[in-house]
């Protein structure tokens, strides 16, 4: 779980498939185990001009709740990539 992980996953994404763009997420959303941050995912957004990775610190507010945060951000992505 990093952003270089995210990157490799959204350009494989992007290269593998006939899309405009490309987007991965990765992350750690608990328990805790180790030194992890939970809440913490990267997500990846890759398209014909750039490959780009933003990381996002949705806390220690559940598996589910880490979950739905990083759908929405990856979604919103994607609709600001589209407009």
């Amino acid at each position: 779980m990093n952003p270089e992980v995210a990157a490799a996953m959204a350009t494989g994404a992007l290269r593998t498939s006939h899309a405009d763009i490309a987007i991965a997420i990765t992350g750690f959303c608990g328990p805790r185990e180790g030194r992890e941050e939970v809440g913490l995912v990267y997500i990846g957004a890759a398209d014909a001009d750039a490959v780009r990775v933003m990381d996002f610190h949705f806390g220690d507010i559940g598996r589910r709740n880490v979950l739905d945060q990083a759908v929405a951000a990856a979604l919103q992505i994607m609709i600001d990539a589209a407009s």
